[in-house]
């Protein structure tokens, strides 16, 4: 009987401890970008035979580019359409109305 309680009692254990790791908010890998790592990029393109090339920009053009924040993101570029009434009046109207 003391070996059930015991077992139940990791097992509860267990499962706490896999029901937090899985609800912890995930952290973003930090990678710090530098004109060294687009010089990298540009030699792995190269070895690998890939026509592309990166213009190495400069750690203050880097960070200006991390830290910008668009004051804009979420404003509306257009007026949105109602298409379901677009549809309708195509059709010359709602029936019953």
């Amino acid at each position: 009987m003391t070996g059930d309680n015991v077992t139940n009692d990791f097992l509860d254990n267990l499962g706490a401890e896999q029901y937090q790791k899985m609800h912890q908010p995930k952290k973003p890998k930090e990678v710090k970008l530098t004109p060294q790592t687009y010089i990298d990029m540009n030699k792995e393109f190269e070895e690998e035979g890939t026509a592309v090339r990166i213009v190495v920009p400069t750690q203050e053009q880097i960070d200006k580019w991390q830290n910008w924040k668009d004051p804009d993101m979420h404003e509306r570029t257009v007026k949105p359409r109602d298409m379901v009434q677009d549809m309708w009046d195509a059709i010359g109207g709602r029936p019953n109305d």
